[in-house]
């Protein structure tokens, strides 16, 4: 199980994760699925519904993820998981991220400790049997 991931899109998960901080950040990985392997071909950064209520919660605006399943069946891609940062926490899922999350989805979060970007790691949730961590790969940019 491997998440290919290029330096750019690394680079804005990381970089959204510091801006939004203490807060979380949130947004939608958008790619293909072959086999085993989720390979992401952009990240779509989305509007955090809980920003400013809760630091440790993220909801996808729902007109960011129409907009994002939108331009990915233009281009023959789909919506293959979520992004979100981990404030001042290690990069594992929550139990509130088990709570919200859809099986077969890959899961990338990114720490941020002190406001800035400390580790990521990516999970495929299974529903009642938890999650399985993902190898990220990375990707040169073209």
């Amino acid at each position: 199980m491997a998440l290919y991931l290029s330096e750019r899109s690394m680079e804005i998960i990381r970089r959204e994760g510091e801006k939004s901080y203490p807060g979380e950040c949130c947004g939608l990985l958008v790619g293909k699925i072959e086999g085993e392997s989720y390979r992401v071909a952009w990240v779509h950064p989305c509007r955090n519904l809980r920003q400013g209520e809760a630091d440790d919660r993220f909801e996808v605006d729902p007109k960011d993820y129409l907009e994002a399943d939108r331009r990915a069946r233009e281009q023959g891609l789909e919506v293959i998981g979520a992004y979100h940062s981990h404030p001042d926490h290690a990069p594992r899922p929550s139990r509130f991220d088990a709570a919200a999350a859809f099986p077969g989805f890959a899961y990338v979060i990114v720490a941020v400790r002190q406001g800035r970007a400390a580790g990521m790691r990516s999970w495929l949730y299974f529903g009642e049997e938890g999650y399985r961590e993902q190898v990220i790969v990375p990707v040169t940019d073209e």
